[in-house]
Order: structure tokens, then sequence, then C-alpha cells
């Protein structure tokens, strides 16, 4: 299965770490307050950023909500935070069902993560400087900190850590019809630009340099752009996010 980013609390460009992070780790969170939604922590990570924030908060049946922005230092792990380019707090819920839809696109997103930033895809492996998945836990035990998330709440929910480290590895099962949405092809959206402006001009130019098909849908003086189709896992994909998100440009990804 493939998702999109809910980016209804991204920072904006005035907001968030404009450091770039070294692409070492993919740290994995659990938000520990288990009366609050998805759309409630991202509201509070919105709202308080300079305080902590993630890049990534993954609740309510599964939507993704987008905080800071991908590649760029998020203040959710201290010491480590120069280290990892994606940060993911996952919603406490105590509702199976909606758990076990938060869990796919949490894993999900964690292999979504280390294939862009080239990390593998190993749990907790090694001591400090050793890249890999690495739960807040092994950032407390080995660099800085006293946080033990996610393992108690995911083995509350029937996930222990061994399964955990396959599922990072392999993927979640899926359902027939569920893996054959992971075949198709992938199209990236660019909101809004005010139609002949920089931005807009920028993305065509773009697109039309490394050849790229688009389409661009008008509403009175706006416009978006809609590029591809690609592969989920395609180099020209990746390219093309990490450009969007080194000019600070909004878009997602839509099959």
């Amino acid at each position: 299965m493939s998702y999109t980013f809910n980016r209804e609390f991204a920072l904006a460009a005035n907001e968030g770490s404009s450091q770039k992070a070294q692409n070492l780790y993919v740290i994995v969170h659990e938000t520990a307050n288990p009366t609050a939604t998805g759309r409630n922590e991202a509201t509070y990570m919105k709202r308080n950023w300079r305080n902590a924030y993630t890049q990534f908060i993954i609740g309510d049946g599964g939507i993704i909500y987008l905080i800071g922005e991908p590649g760029y230092v998020a203040y959710g792990a201290l010491s480590a935070n120069p280290y990892s380019p994606v940060q993911i707090e996952l919603q406490h819920t105590k509702d199976k069902t909606m758990f076990q839809k938060n869990y796919a696109a949490y894993i999900w997103l964690i292999r979504w993560a280390c294939d862009k930033y080239n990390i593998p895809k190993t749990l907790d492996a090694g001591k400090a400087g050793t890249k890999g998945v690495k739960s807040h836990k092994w950032v407390s035990d080995n660099i800085e900190g006293d946080h033990q998330d996610p393992y108690s709440y995911l083995a509350s929910m029937g996930i222990s850590k061994s399964q955990f480290a396959k599922d990072i590895a392999n993927g979640v099962n899926q359902s027939a019809n569920t893996t054959n949405n992971t075949r198709k092809r992938q199209t990236v959206n660019v909101y809004w630009f005010t139609y002949g402006s920089s931005g807009h001009k920028a993305v065509i130019d773009y697109c039309k340099k490394y050849g790229w098909s688009y389409k661009e849908e008008r509403n009175k003086n706006s416009v978006k752009i809609k590029i591809g189709t690609f592969n989920q896992n395609s180099d020209n994909k990746f390219a093309l996010e990490k450009w969007l998100a080194n000019k600070n440009y909004n878009y997602d990804v839509t099959i």
C-alpha cells in the first residue's frame, strides 16, 4: 500500500530548523499520550515547534501527518537530532483496529525513509554512529536521554521487538488488493503557485530539464502542477522530492 502525506500542519518556511541532517538514523517514537489523537499531536507540534517536533506523526487510522521537512534536523531526540533526516511519532491509541492501520503506515514510512536516505532497514544495531533505524530507547542507551519508547507500547499491542525488526526489514503482510496497489505508479503534486510566478516557472523548467511529463490545474490565478508518473521508489521521484523540499515547495504524492 502507498500513502500520501497530510501537510495541514507542516511547518512554514520560517519555522523549524534550517540545518540539513546527516543520513545516519531513522528515529522511531510513540507519543505516550493515550488521550491524544494524531491530529491533536500534530496541532501541538505545529504550535510548539521551538520546544519539540518530529518530521512525521502517524495516527487516526493510518494518516501520516508531515510536520518538519524530511532531510532537515527536527527536535525529537536531543543530541541525535543532527544525524536523523526522519523522526516518526506513532499515536498511542488503545483501539486495536486503529493501531493496526497506524502500524502499517508506521512500517511503510520507516521503510520509505530508509530507501530515500540510503539507511539500512536494521533496528537498534551497533553503537552511536552505526547507520540504521533506531528506537528512542536506543538513543537514550547510546547517545543521550531517558526515553524508552516505543517498545512497551508496541508490546501492549502484540508487537515484540523481534517482530518490529522483521517488519522493518520485510514490510508488513498486506492483502492481495493492497499488494496490487504498491505496483501502481505515483504522481507528485506541487501546490499552489501564483500563475506565472518564479516558483511556477522553476517547477516547469525543472520538469522540462529532465523530460518529465506534467499537467497544470488552474484555480483562478493559482496553479497546481501534477508531475509524473513514477515508480514508488524510483531515483527520479526521490530526486524530485529532494529538490522540492530544498525549495520549500508544498507537495504530496498520490497513486
